[in-house]
């Protein structure tokens, strides 16, 4: 496995891993359409700009499959 950053170009490949329900049980919201998950990419793009996350897809090193994504968040106390 190997992170690289996040980009909007990712959308598609994430896409299509995205669709099991279970992976949005636990989150604040489910992207349940494309546009919804567009919507949700963007928003963890403009978090990593602010300096809030540090969004990652990850992907298999050997063909470069995209498999998920995750995120380093700034936890300030």
């Amino acid at each position: 496995m190997e992170l690289v950053p996040l980009q909007l170009t990712h959308v598609d490949a994430l896409w299509a891993v995205a669709q099991h329900e279970s992976l949005w049980r636990y989150m604040p919201f489910a992207a349940r359409t494309y546009d919804d998950f567009q919507l949700y990419l963007r928003h963890s793009l403009a978090q990593a700009e602010k300096g809030d996350s540090m969004p990652f897809v990850t992907r298999l090193k050997d063909d470069g499959r995209v498999v998920g994504a995750t995120s380093f968040l700034a936890i300030n106390a």
